[in-house]
């Protein structure tokens, strides 16, 4: 939660690795941590950052004022695309690879992963 929140996935892991003293969580907890940035990333560039990039592409090469209901059909139409085309599970096990789960447990928690990022609407 520091590492999103700040922005410092490094700090975050410092942190627990000071209080832990333990080398064994390093790996597992630089995955959550850059996880977690890039997933607090993706939700506050759903906002503002993205319509106005939106915004400055549109005028230019339509040649008329921005048209708020173009970004909303555009945006959804990225989403309908991402939740189609992009392999959601195939990147979960990939991001859970290195923890060498036992398969039963992976198995078990690739569908948690998996909701938690509906969720979060990633």
């Amino acid at each position: 939660m520091v590492a999103a929140t700040t922005h410092a996935p490094m700090t975050g892991v410092m942190l627990v690795y000071e209080l832990t003293q333990t080398y064994a969580l390093i790996v597992p907890l630089m995955l959550c941590a850059v996880l977690s940035v890039i997933v607090q990333r993706l939700k506050e560039a759903d906002g503002e950052d993205i319509k106005m990039g939106f915004q400055a592409i549109y005028e230019t090469r339509h040649d008329r004022k921005f048209d708020p209901e173009a970004f909303e059909a555009f945006h959804k139409q990225v989403g309908d695309m991402a939740k189609k085309y992009y392999p959601y599970s195939m990147a979960i096990k990939m991001m859970l690879h290195p923890l060498r789960m036992h398969k039963a447990v992976e198995a078990t928690v690739t569908p948690v992963v998996r909701g938690a990022l509906k969720v979060l609407g990633v």
